[in-house]
């Protein structure tokens, strides 16, 4: 990037990290984009070091494309091309674990390969790599940390092959290259890797762990400040500032690395961290998770699309963005676009928005889905109907195009050289929106886009840098029309205050939903939670059980522990005596549970899971403004307990009391059950199934979704800001008899239920959550098995351990079920039937963190 914009964002990073109650206490104002195809490289040749026996790398990266020709690059090597070094690629295209693989010295040829697959490309991971052979416990004498958690290593010969104290012989030697970006003849591969790196430090001498690097503050994994650690002779800080000088080490040792087939350009915008004026943080790019045959073609930092360097013809090919845009996010957002080729011969390039279920191998890559514009014959702006205005003014090979969204008034307009040349007013107001390209009409491979969703002023080096910013402050966009707008990026990323880890310290995601893991040992003990529940569901996860509901509305944890069952039809009950559970504590700190010797929760050597929502730590609030009275708690953060007695008569009120920041809000998602009754099932009705079909639902302890039920269904009409309006069917509202009622709306960065379509590919559907799942839970419209997944029985990529709320089975952990947990949202790995196959699926999630905060998972 230009010069102006280095120097205006440099003073902007200096300012902010003084603080000025920003939630990052220290800011990563800039990173640096390498490129596979470019030979890019960083290369430093060491000096004497302080010691060859304890050294510690610590670095932020940005996983690109993630296509089979990358996966023989390395990240980083060590070594002289005549084996003895150390190089880091993945192992292949397929599974993409860390390889960090070393020889010479004593150890000959041995590794340390990851369990944990690295194939999120929406967010920033960090690493921090530790060697100490002076440990005398071998596993310490190799570590690494990924986002501040050691992972589970498939391969970890190197740790024991290292003896106690010996020299290590490549990554720190004296006349040794050290190079971020590969060396020719080291490793796998040649130079270059398409990665994104910033704040790389190494601590010559010295073994640190992750918190010398970073920390959690309200569950989110952030950097400090490296810049008063020790970093010995060797040592460097790499903080590419400069956009004239990044390899420029500002350790203050002036070990400065020397770049290749790098240019200003390369220096970007893109960061862990964002603040509340300069800053942006983490920016959209476009997505290659997106299920398409297509990635090799997204090249230049996920920021170009198609063109000579992507591969080849891009014909009938779309693509989408990292970034969703929400039907209630009220933000206009601006981003813009360069084409690579103009009209005529066919040529047809279009840029704009497009919906989750786009085929972006049809027609245009997907263009009748689309609001956009084309630089056909003429520039068309789609309406997302495949049908168009035509503008009479044709495309020219490096015409600009900004794109400006605005959700709350239902347009999209679009600029060409900063003139507007036109306006499209019936934008989709029911589901997600996605920047988009599409290309088609010719085999040309000229077709193509370069982007700029505020990072990448040059486009990719093809023009010159303008410095306009948006209207919070951030980026660097071409034209002046981005004053009026937002970027997309972290920092401008809409979250319900409620629960945003800068607002609050008792509300954001972990204080409000949890999952607990222990081993049963058959005696008394108290486990430890991060909060005080209201709601608890209860199984073993290795054995057959069934699913145990218990919540403080209906008495938990006091004199009796009634408890209602998810896969059968049981009413409810009271626990024996001697499997009781209760509370230890009430409010939102940290407490626990007791449990009994009883083998139901306790059972020595089985695994019991615990999934936790916290109300408000069981104060019951009756509500008399609707026909039935509601009996509710609620969190204020979108989720909350019911419980009512039916009347028997059609079309009653009942008040939900779901409310963010104390506002009633209608519900997304709703889970029900006649408490006294054996034969009724749950029923679960969702905003995810045909819009919120008022009476259609799905049950619980069986595999079907019931559509179109009249007086047999749930409700006569959507749930609205306050109530369900019920029918009499008697499963919900016999006369006298009690139900109780669990609801979920739809909030920023904390709940999310909706749908998504499979494909039935091994290459699967990516569903966009807005944030880091902890929880998932889905079902097909058609005939098949409830399943949940969660964060702490697959801590890391790949998730398959699936429990199934229909059924007592025992957990499933085959590759049939195997789905990634994202930043941003679940992938699809796999073309089974169980969470992939080519129908609807209806989902509820709950946040780990939210994209606006979120590591790269």
């Amino acid at each position: 990037m230009g010069v102006f914009q280095n120097n205006l964002m440099g003073a902007a990073a200096a300012a902010a990290s003084a603080g000025g109650g920003d939630f990052y206490s220290h800011q990563i104002a800039n990173s640096l984009r390498m490129s596979d195809a470019n030979n890019t490289t960083l290369k430093i040749t060491a000096g004497t070091p302080t010691s060859r026996k304890t050294f510690t790398y610590s670095w932020w990266w940005k996983r690109y494309n993630i296509s089979t020709s990358t996966q023989s690059s390395n990240v980083f090597c060590a070594g002289t091309g005549g084996g003895t070094y150390v190089f880091w690629p993945f192992t292949n295209s397929s599974v993409m674990q860390a390889n960090f693989n070393f020889t010479g010295g004593n150890f000959g040829d041995s590794r340390l390969t990851t369990n944990m697959q690295f194939r999120d490309t929406s967010a920033w991971y960090h690493c921090v790599l530790r060697f100490d052979s002076t440990q005398a416990t071998a596993s310490n004498r190799v570590r690494l940390y990924v986002n501040g958690v050691e992972p589970t290593y498939s391969s970890a010969s190197v740790q024991t092959d290292i003896a106690q104290d010996e020299d290590i012989s490549f990554m720190n030697q004296s006349g040794v290259v050290q190079s971020w970006g590969g060396i020719s003849g080291v490793g796998t591969g040649g130079e270059g890797v398409d990665v994104q790196l910033a704040e790389i430090v190494f601590n010559d001498g010295q073994s640190y762990g992750p918190d010398s690097y970073g920390e959690t503050k309200n569950g989110v994994w952030i950097p400090k400040d490296p810049s008063g650690l020790t970093f010995g002779d060797n040592g460097y800080y790499l903080n590419f500032a400069s956009s004239s000088d990044l390899g420029n080490d500002v350790s203050g040792n002036n070990n400065d690395f020397t770049p290749a087939n790098l240019s200003a350009h390369d220096q970007m915008l893109d960061s862990p961290t964002f603040n509340s004026s300069s800053n942006g943080g983490n920016y959209c790019t476009l997505n290659p998770l997106f299920p398409d045959p297509t990635v090799a073609r997204i090249n230049d930092g996920n920021l170009a699309w198609g063109g000579s360097a992507g591969g080849g013809s891009v014909n009938e090919m779309g693509c989408m963005s990292t970034f969703a845009i929400s039907p209630s996010d009220t933000n206009k957002y601006y981003f813009e676009a360069r084409m690579k080729a103009g009209s005529g011969g066919g040529n047809e390039q279009s840029v704009g928005v497009n919906v989750p279920t786009v085929d972006l191998t049809s027609d245009r890559g997907g263009r009748p889905t689309a609001w956009c514009i084309t630089n056909s014959d003429n520039q068309r702006i789609y309406n997302g109907a495949d049908s168009y205005t035509n503008t009479g003014v044709a495309g020219s090979a490096g015409d600009i195009v900004g794109v400006e969204i605005d959700r709350a008034n239902t347009t999209i307009k679009f600029y060409v050289n900063g003139t507007l040349r036109g306006t499209q007013t019936n934008l989709n107001t029911t589901t997600d929106l996605y920047p988009w390209v599409g290309t088609g009409g010719s085999t040309s491979d000229t077709l193509g886009w370069d982007m700029n969703f505020g990072q990448n002023g040059t486009f990719n080096g093809l023009a010159t840098a303008q410095g306009e910013s948006d209207a919070t402050g951030y980026s660097n966009f071409y034209y002046d029309e981005a004053g009026s707008c937002k970027s997309l990026c972290s920092g401008n990323l809409p979250i319900a205050a409620e629960v945003d880890p800068a607002q609050t310290d008792d509300d954001f995601p972990q204080k409000l939903f949890g999952v607990i893991k222990y081993t049963g040992n058959g005696t008394q003990r108290t486990i430890s939670t991060p909060f005080q529940f209201d709601w608890l569901l209860s199984r073993s996860s290795v054995q057959g059980q069934d699913w145990y509901s218990f919540d403080t509305n209906r008495g938990i944890f006091g004199s009796n522990n009634y408890y209602v069952k998810l896969n059968t039809t049981a009413g409810e009950a009271d626990l024996p005596q001697d499997n009781y559970v209760s509370q230890t504590a009430s409010g939102s700190d940290a407490g626990g549970y007791v449990l009994s010797s009883g083998t139901w929760f306790n059972s020595g050597g089985h695994t019991q899971i615990n999934w936790l929502w916290r109300a408000n730590g069981g104060t019951t609030t009756t509500d008399t403004s609707g026909d039935i009275d509601g009996v509710y708690q609620t969190n204020n953060c979108g989720f909350s307990i019911m419980k009512y007695s039916g009347n028997g008569s059609n079309a009653q009120t009942v008040p939900h009391g779901v409310k963010v920041g104390g506002v009633a809000t209608a519900p997304s998602y709703v889970m029900m059950k006649n408490l006294p009754d054996s034969s009724n099932n749950w029923r679960n009705w969702s905003i995810g199934y045909e819009n919120g079909d008022a009476d259609s639902y799905a049950e619980f302890n069986d595999n079907a979704w019931l559509a179109n039920q009249g007086s047999g269904g749930l409700f006569t009409s959507k749930p609205t800001d306050t109530m369900l309006t019920l029918t009499d069917y008697s499963a919900i509202n016999a006369s006298g008899k009690a139900v109780i009622v669990y609801s979920f709306a739809n909030v920023e960065g904390f709940i999310k239920s909706g749908s998504y379509v499979g494909n039935a590919n091994d290459d699967g559907t990516f569903v966009y959550t807005g944030f880091k799942p902890a929880f998932f839970m889905c079902k097909p419209i058609v005939a098949g098995n409830w399943r949940v997944q969660d964060n702490i029985r697959s801590p890391i990529n790949v998730a398959h351990a699936t429990l199934f709320p229909n059924n007592n089975n025992a957990e499933e952990t085959n590759d049939s079920n195997d789905i990634d947990f994202l930043s941003n949202g679940v992938k699809m790995r796999a073309s089974d039937s169980n969470y992939n196959q080519a129908t609807t699926f209806v989902y509820l999630a709950m946040a780990e963190n939210p994209f606006k905060y979120a590591t790269a998972r």
